[in-house]
């Protein structure tokens, strides 16, 4: 048992929590950003709408079942939301986000001429199940088979117009490109999004309420709140609090990742 807990700290003491079968975060300690997070006996107190992060990282293994459970009440009388959140990090330590990795099926292509930054005008070759009027997010540098991803080479905008020219589409965005890209670039769409939220979200009372979910698999090609995302290597919990009650006060209890 003293030589499991010693591994457990060697990890911590490397930034990344390895061999762990569950992740106690009881403590203030286990947290960054605390926002006069205090904490009496096992029990954290978070006043005001804020968010908050563990320190360390834990390893992704898509095989395994990682089982998130947390428990919140409201610590003053007043009601507020709270949610925990995963933050998912490829090799590099980059944030992997919905837009990185939510493919939107059918619309890749190549541009069949440059375009430059400031530009508004796309030329492609295949632009048939590009949509009209929906916000989107251009992915630079795509590849057919989907190994780009997670891709952060992206440009937020929206479709104004399309138009079928001989072999080739022209398609008119609502926001100048942030950036140059040569004729011959493959490119995709991808949606939108929010983050994983794999136990989902509450309304506090006055009693304590638990939430539970699971993450277990990897996608191939998009976003879930129960699958890590491609490419993800480590995560982080991450919480949500009080988002529509400044004034409240949240309680909070047994939080725990259990890894198996």
């Amino acid at each position: 048992m003293i030589g499991r807990k010693l591994a457990v700290l060697a990890a911590l003491s490397a930034g990344v929590l390895c061999g762990a079968e569950k992740i106690e975060l009881n403590s203030v300690n286990a947290w960054e950003r605390q926002y006069g997070v205090t904490e009496k006996e096992g029990v954290l107190s978070i006043p005001g709408k804020c968010s908050f992060t563990m320190k360390e990282f834990f390893p992704v293994d898509p095989a395994k079942t990682y089982t998130l459970q947390v428990s919140a009440r409201s610590g003053n009388g007043q009601k507020a939301s709270f949610m925990p959140t995963v933050s998912q990090y490829d090799a590099k330590g980059r944030l992997i986000c919905v837009f990185n990795t939510k493919i939107i099926p059918g619309t890749f292509t190549e541009l069949a001429a440059p375009c430059k930054a400031g530009n508004t005008l796309l030329v492609v070759k295949n632009a048939e199940q590009w949509q009209k009027g929906r916000p989107l997010v251009l992915a630079f540098h795509a590849k057919e088979d989907n190994s780009d991803l997670p891709n952060y080479t992206l440009s937020w905008n929206t479709v104004k117009g399309m138009e079928k020219k001989g072999d080739v589409w022209e398609v008119r965005l609502d926001r100048a490109l942030t950036f140059s890209a040569a004729a011959g670039t493959k490119l995709r769409l991808h949606e939108n999004g929010d983050t994983m939220y794999p136990a989902g979200g509450r309304i506090t009372g006055n009693s304590w309420q638990t939430l539970k979910g699971e993450i277990k698999g990897m996608e191939k090609d998009s976003y879930s709140h129960n699958r890590w995302a491609p490419g993800a290597v480590k995560a982080k919990l991450h919480f949500l609090m009080n988002d529509n009650n400044e004034n409240a006060i949240t309680e909070l209890k047994n939080i725990s990742i259990e890894i198996k």
